[in-house]
């Protein structure tokens, strides 16, 4: 087994993945330099889209960030939704043996919708996130993990009602290989959420949750969790 850092950066959210909200361009392979993309349809409805993207790497470090932004017009007076979405992705190798890693992306839409009772009724949603991690190498066996998320949700309906999700969590794991072909892993995760309805606190959750595994010969393991 490698011995080295972990590169991947998990998400802690345990809320929709703010992602699958993104149109497919916004989820293209990342890429150095600048790129800007415009595209337009017109049919039934106008549609413009626009993103542009920039990437760069210097000693050590990775730096990547992209902007979307959609817009759609439909026939008909006030029938306009349009679509606003950004990530910015930093992973720094501070040293041999320690990475940090930054992730931080950012959803808006806002829809016309319409209707005999409320011929301007409009909705509002947008939710951002940022995770802040740092892995190091303790020792040639040992490895420690630590994770940050924050994320903020809104949704917004002026005839009805306005919606607010507030989450901070954390993560920490420890990984020590007792030999090539043991592993004991001990990892703990936990968040506080709080939710609102038009400003007055509606609910409060926290979670938690801890987990201590030792893997034999990479085939047979032994877990505790709680």
């Amino acid at each position: 087994p490698s011995h080295s850092v972990q590169k991947e950066l998990p998400r802690l959210s345990r809320a929709l993945d703010r992602l699958k909200y993104f149109p497919s361009e916004v989820r293209k392979k990342l890429q150095t330099g600048i790129v800007l993309d415009l595209e337009a349809a017109y049919g039934f409805h106008h549609t413009f889209i626009g993103r542009l993207q920039h990437g760069t790497q210097f000693k050590g470090a990775n730096y990547y960030a992209q902007g979307h932004w959609e817009s759609t017009e439909a026939e008909g007076e006030g029938q306009r939704e349009e679509r606003i979405a950004g990530q910015i992705k930093v992973d720094w190798d501070l040293s041999k043996q320690s990475k940090f890693s930054l992730n931080s992306s950012y959803f808006q839409s806002s829809a016309a919708l319409p209707q005999p009772q409320y011929p301007r009724a409009k909705h509002k949603k947008s939710a951002i996130e940022l995770i802040a991690a740092w892995q190091w190498n303790l020792e040639t066996d040992t490895d420690l993990f630590l994770a940050w998320t924050g994320e903020l949700a809104n949704f917004d309906d002026p005839q009805r009602n306005r919606f607010e999700m507030n989450r901070m969590g954390a993560q920490v794991t420890l990984k020590h290989l007792w030999t090539p072909k043991n592993m004991l892993l001990m990892d703990s995760v936990g968040y506080w959420e709080t939710m609102y309805q038009d400003d007055s606190r509606l609910d409060t959750r926290h979670y938690q949750t801890g987990t201590l595994l030792n893997s034999f010969a990479m085939s047979d393991a032994f877990a505790v969790e709680a």
